[in-house]
């Protein structure tokens, strides 16, 4: 799978980066898709979970076709033959407009997104719509929230019949002179047969056959409901392979931060046990938190392992942590161990027992040696007025008690205690 997966991945990891905000589409038509060539997968886009965004090299899409940070392009969406524009709505919920009623839930099945990079097309299938539950509810508590969709994506490349420019509702934009009487109506291309997941899979979830898996907590949450082996992972509501979608948050994949204001005409993937995913089903996106920038980038820092808050990910796929917000949100999910690190938006304020000493990595041999030669010796910021100005991130913590919330921090981390069998 992995070598398949490639193709889609290292299209973006081994080519040079793109602005992300290049501008509306040129006025150009697409040319049909040359052979493509797999080349090693290179990280940090292989396939992983937190320290990355995504797992298969892109994360984000723009609903006005503008070109994403990767090269990638949404040129319009159909099913059945016809064509809708696409939308997305309510916190993650793809929608399908057309003259005709409009297409949500299970009526997506069958779907498919076109994509195009560079001279070639792809098409991501949309084989199942399902639904998992938030595990922070609307008013802020650790508890079961709303439901959101989650979908099954699959990936073909366009090996004929191209799309020759956007597609709109049926027509396909041609960026020339109309021709009178010109059929413009569209042709969906002919896909190659490989249908492969657009989410990549780790752990025991490569062992695990869809049919047999069910929800913990049948979809609900408590402190205590995860079994031993997932109690550290929220996004484990998400059954395998899939995906949750949200508008509005622009993520910088380098520096590992958000935008301050949401754009609802860029959506985000987020592949289950992926840092996105987490965001979303934890409510940590700038709408589920109602557009409180600071928390939801310390969301994305604490998960990725960002200690200097420079971007540089100290952590690797599938390392247990538990964690806790402040005021409210998120809880600890069954019993937590050592005091890891206190975050906010900047990254760690202050760090206890860095969850790779606990969980060692081959690349991170001395985890607390590297923090430290990463981070520059600045001061923090002098809020709130209770942090003492003399810290320079990170240093040690003075206090080790989960309870205790001391410097302002927005979220406290521990390192995951599995109970004894």
């Amino acid at each position: 799978m992995f070598k398949h997966l490639a193709l889609i991945v290292c299209l973006v990891a081994c080519e040079p980066r793109l602005p992300s905000t290049v501008g509306p589409p040129p006025a150009t038509t697409v040319t049909p898709p040359p052979a493509t060539t797999l080349r090693p997968c290179q990280p940090p886009w292989c396939p992983g979970n937190s320290p990355e965004i995504a797992g298969m090299g892109f994360w984000e899409l723009n609903l006005d076709h503008w070109v994403n940070t990767q090269g990638f392009r949404l040129l319009g969406m159909s099913h059945d033959h016809k064509f809708y524009d696409l939308d997305v709505q309510n916190n993650g919920e793809l929608i399908a407009k057309n003259n005709a009623p409009l297409l949500r839930g299970t009526h997506l099945q069958g779907a498919t997104l076109w994509l195009q990079k560079g001279g070639a097309q792809f098409g991501i299938f949309i084989k199942e719509v399902g639904h998992a539950r938030e595990v922070v509810d609307p008013d802020g508590n650790f508890a079961p929230g709303a439901e959101v969709y989650t979908y099954l994506f699959q990936w073909s490349q366009v090996v004929s019949s191209p799309l020759q420019g956007f597609v709109h509702d049926g027509k396909v934009t041609i960026h020339q002179p109309r021709v009178p009487e010109h059929d413009e109506t569209a042709v969906e291309p002919d896909l190659g047969p490989d249908n492969l997941p657009v989410c990549p899979t780790w752990d025991a979830q490569t062992q695990t056959a869809r049919h047999d898996w069910t929800p913990p907590l049948g979809g609900s949450v408590d402190r205590n409901g995860w079994s031993a082996s997932d109690a550290w992972d929220e996004s484990t509501v998400i059954p395998p392979f899939n995906a949750v979608v949200f508008e509005g948050d622009r993520f910088d994949d380098i520096k590992r931060t958000v935008s301050q204001t949401a754009d609802d005409r860029w959506f985000n993937i987020g592949c289950v046990r992926h840092a996105l995913s987490k965001m979303r089903i934890t409510r940590n996106t700038l709408h589920t938190a109602n557009g409180n920038w600071r928390q939801v980038q310390a969301t994305l820092k604490m998960l990725s392992g960002d200690y200097c808050g420079d971007g540089k990910a100290f952590t690797v796929t599938g390392t247990p942590i538990v964690w806790q917000q402040h005021p409210s949100g998120m809880g600890y999910a069954g019993s937590p161990g050592v005091l890891e690190a206190r975050w906010d938006e900047n990254g760690a304020i202050c760090f206890g027992t860095p969850r790779l000493a606990l969980h060692p990595a081959a690349q991170f041999p001395d985890i607390v040696k590297e923090i430290r030669k990463e981070c520059p010796s600045r001061k923090l910021p002098p809020v709130p007025p209770n942090r003492n100005p003399e810290l320079t991130r990170p240093s040690t913590c003075s206090q080790a008690d989960l309870s205790l919330h001391l410097f302002g921090e927005l979220i406290t981390t521990a390192n995951y205690n599995e109970p004894t069998p």
